[in-house]
């Protein structure tokens, strides 16, 4: 399918960092992408109601992360 993976896994480091260190961690990355700083590629919202019927053809491109919407 093309997929290419980027960045770095995080199994070993979820294994050996403690619990408060994770979440500090998390929660500063999820700050960075609220408020800018960082960014990801979306190609394509789909609403949940349409999911099925639309996934097939998001899946399609490789130019960005799939967004599922309520």
């Amino acid at each position: 399918m093309g997929k290419r993976i980027e960045g770095f896994w995080l199994t070993n480091w979820m294994m050996t960092t403690p619990p408060a260190d994770q979440m500090r961690v998390v929660t500063e990355v999820q700050a960075r992408f609220a408020d800018g700083r960082w960014k990801t590629d979306v190609s394509k919202r789909l609403a949940l109601g349409n999911l099925i019927s639309n996934l097939a053809d998001a899946l399609k491109t490789n130019d960005g992360k799939v967004i599922i919407t309520p």
